[in-house]
């Protein structure tokens, strides 16, 4: 959501749906009350199933990107890229075997 509807919510007080919320982007997903928990589950295995250091490294970026200068998300990534390169192969070696099982 941007910034101008964000400031229109907060200054009116205006109430919004769920469908609504997602539609302007305040929420990534609505769903039925009884399937929450399994949505919520299912999403968490997914994220769960990704490298473990790129999750935590792309969380970074997301978090400090937003008021970084563009040289200070070059600098981020490239730090990164090195950090990801010397933690070695384990992560992809995994996931080529997985898709060559499918």
């Amino acid at each position: 959501m941007g910034l101008g509807k964000a400031k229109e919510l907060v200054l009116t007080g205006d109430f919004i749906d769920a469908f609504e919320a997602q539609r302007i982007g305040l929420v990534n997903k609505v769903v039925a009350p009884e399937d929450l928990m399994a949505e919520s589950m299912a999403m968490a295995e997914k994220i769960s199933s990704r490298s473990p250091l790129a999750t935590s490294l792309s969380r970074t970026a997301l978090d400090q990107g937003m008021e970084a200068s563009f040289d200070q998300i070059m600098e981020l990534e490239k730090s990164h890229l090195i950090i990801c390169a010397q933690n070695g192969t384990e992560f992809v070696e995994k996931r080529l075997k997985e898709m060559k099982e499918k």
